[in-house]
């Protein structure tokens, strides 16, 4: 949008303003933020362009570097570069361990295991996810992660442990962070899977197909600009810092459960 390119644009004046000052935490502030705009226009790779320069800790400070790794992690593995992704959410591990503290901690080992769950690495994307939900002080989207770390343990071959998550998933306070417009098309997805592995084919498929109908509601609501930079502020606010790779997907998601609910009916049918 024009707002979003504005924005934008202000961001990286401000980052080379502050080059220009000597300021790098101001810097890599702005150009942060100038990822996250990019991000919310769609552009991921230009994600990566702006935060194409590994950040200096102990010239930024560790909350800003271990940012800056996390938007690269989250543009990479959008864009299916996963080795990489995982590399990248690893170097946040280590800034926020070296560096940081316990919210930063949390905050990067469930970047690592959102990225390793969209690896196909779901044993390690669980392990990570379970202990940032045992952080109760963490800024995370707690509610969010619960049903990554159920997914986690399902691909796993964990069912008990899955629908234990799941079970605690009511329990799990909802902020912005959670991305509350598409949490409960992901719950319903993923207590599919769940219902599916348990055998109940029929509630399985039933929650699949609500989920598909929540996203394709969501693909086709009007979402003007202003909305869109309101809740990029919410964010912001509840987690303290940009979602620099997006605050989801909803056209790759329609695309996912769509697949997964066609092949449950293919099972059905054989």
């Amino acid at each position: 949008s024009g707002q979003g390119a504005t924005a934008r644009e202000r961001c990286r004046e401000a980052a080379a303003i502050a080059e220009r000052a000597g300021r790098p935490a101001l810097a890599l502030d702005a150009r942060i933020a100038e990822a996250a705009c990019a991000a919310a226009l769609g552009l991921i790779p230009e994600v990566l362009e702006v935060l194409s320069h590994a950040p200096d800790p102990a010239r930024t400070g560790p909350g800003l570097a271990c940012q800056s790794w996390a938007g690269v992690a989250h543009a990479l593995s959008h864009l299916g570069r996963h080795d990489a992704a995982v590399e990248a959410a690893r170097e946040e591990v280590r800034v926020a361990e070296r560096f940081g503290t316990a919210d930063l901690e949390a905050a990067a080992a469930a970047d690592l295991g959102l990225v390793l769950l969209a690896a196909d690495r779901p044993a390690e994307a669980r392990a990570s996810l379970e202990e940032c939900l045992g952080v109760e002080a963490g800024r995370i989207p707690r509610a969010a992660l619960r049903l990554a770390a159920a997914e986690a343990a399902l691909a796993a071959a964990d069912l008990p442990g899955a629908r234990a998550h799941l079970d605690r998933f009511p329990f799990e306070p909802v902020g912005p962070g959670d991305d509350p417009a598409g949490l409960i098309a992901r719950l319903d997805r993923v207590t599919g899977l769940v219902h599916l592995a348990e055998g109940d084919r029929g509630q399985g498929m039933a929650h699949l197909a609500a989920a598909a109908a929540r996203w394709e509601r969501l693909l086709g609501a009007p979402r003007p600009a202003a909305r869109a930079g309101e809740e990029l502020l919410s964010v912001m606010i509840d987690l303290g810092r940009p979602p620099v790779a997006g605050l989801s997907d909803p056209a790759g998601e329609l695309a996912r459960v769509r697949a997964e609910h066609d092949r449950a009916a293919a099972g059905a049918v054989a």
